[in-house]
């Protein structure tokens, strides 16, 4: 259970790399100001039986000048499919992003997805909300939380993360 927690952690927070520069990426956002977001964020792992871990994570949010959107490398708009298999762990599973929806008056971008991760022994039926809120024209609070349930062997997951990030 844990093993899933840390991929979560390091699929969905610490990808590595620069964000894709895909053409067919739909522009989504227009309330932020092109650029990249950064920073560190706090972070919390829950699994059934397991001790609750906390730990610092450094996201990454990127805006292109035609307002497409990505997190931690990764692009957000609806409709879009995510691999978030891990073969070196023997995860396997994938998520579609379902909404992403812009508050310009209240200054918040809202990201609803779900989907599925499986290991050998345990599929979860999984969902996974970000939240962006412009607290000014160059920070964003970030709140990101994925979950998964298993009904088949009563077993939960959470990661949770949240803070502050910079436009650089």
């Amino acid at each position: 259970m844990r093993r899933i927690a840390a991929l979560c952690l390091g699929g969905l927070l610490v990808l590595a790399g620069c964000p894709s520069q895909q053409s067919d990426v739909p522009s989504v956002v227009t309330i932020l100001a092109a650029g990249t977001y950064t920073g560190a964020v706090t972070c919390t792992s829950k699994a059934t039986g397991k001790t609750d871990v906390q730990n610092e994570s450094n996201v990454q949010v990127d805006v292109s000048d035609t307002g497409q959107l990505y997190v931690s490398g990764l692009p957000y708009y609806n409709g879009v499919q995510q691999d978030m298999s891990d073969p070196d762990h023997g995860i396997t599973g994938g998520m579609t992003i379902n909404s992403v929806v812009e508050n310009a008056a209240a200054g918040t971008i809202d990201i609803a997805g779900t989907g599925t991760l499986s290991d050998s022994q345990t599929t979860y039926s999984t969902r996974h909300d970000i939240d962006l809120v412009k607290t000014s024209d160059t920070q964003l609070q970030i709140t990101d939380v994925y979950t998964g349930e298993s009904a088949a062997v009563s077993k939960t997951f959470e990661l949770s993360c949240s803070g502050t990030i910079t436009k650089q």
